[in-house]
């Protein structure tokens, strides 16, 4: 499964969001695609340290979502 972590500043939100690629979901403009989770999750930390947010939201497959934090 290929995950797409968006690059682009979330703000107001206060996430990062990683979410599984899809075939039916739009990409969003500024996105980055990894091959594995933990290289998404990796990417997604360092967005979350240079835009200094409190977390990374991981979003399912079923639209479900869990919030990381370290």
């Amino acid at each position: 499964m290929k995950w797409i972590v968006i690059e682009e500043n979330p703000k107001p939100d206060q996430y990062i969001a990683v979410l599984p690629a899809s075939a039916d979901r739009p990409t969003p403009l500024s996105h980055s695609v990894h091959t594995n989770i933990s290289a998404a999750i990796e990417r997604a930390r360092q967005l979350r340290d240079k835009y200094r947010l409190s977390s990374i939201r991981l979003f399912q497959p079923d639209s479900h979502s869990i919030s990381l934090r370290d």
